[in-house]
């Protein structure tokens, strides 16, 4: 028994090989087109493995901050308009209700085909000679 058997620090490699024969002539050579063709291969497998772990973790992610920023919009906007409910003063309050049922009204009135419209259509307007 020699110290490499007793000695658990020492580790037993196998046998040594022999000098004379090159183990890289052993297997055959690629080229470097086939080497990067591989490394490409591994990559996008690599890439893609790691895009499926990934995804759900970033879905998850968006889809909170979707409801958080949807939340958010919609709380102060609530908010906001009760706030504003109780402390602009009634005559403003009537002002506002009266200027946007005279709006709807202008609307309705610029998109409603009035009665002389084939008239004004064929209508020649008049020449002015100065």
């Amino acid at each position: 028994m020699n110290e490499a058997d007793t000695n658990p620090n020492t580790m037993d490699s196998g046998p040594i090989p022999d000098a004379n024969t090159n183990q890289a002539e052993e297997a055959p050579r690629k080229s470097v087109a086939d080497v990067i063709g591989d490394a490409l291969k591994r990559g996008k497998s690599d890439a893609s493995e790691a895009a499926k772990q990934a995804a759900p973790k970033i879905k998850n992610a968006v889809e909170k901050g979707t409801f958080k920023l949807a939340y958010g919009a919609a709380f102060g906007a609530g908010f906001g308009l009760a706030i504003l409910k109780e402390l602009v003063p009634q005559t403003v309050k009537d002002g506002v209700a009266a200027g946007a049922q005279a709006g709807a009204n202008a609307a309705d009135k610029a998109f409603t085909p009035s009665e002389n419209a084939a008239d004004q259509a064929t209508e020649v307007p008049a020449t002015v000679i100065v």
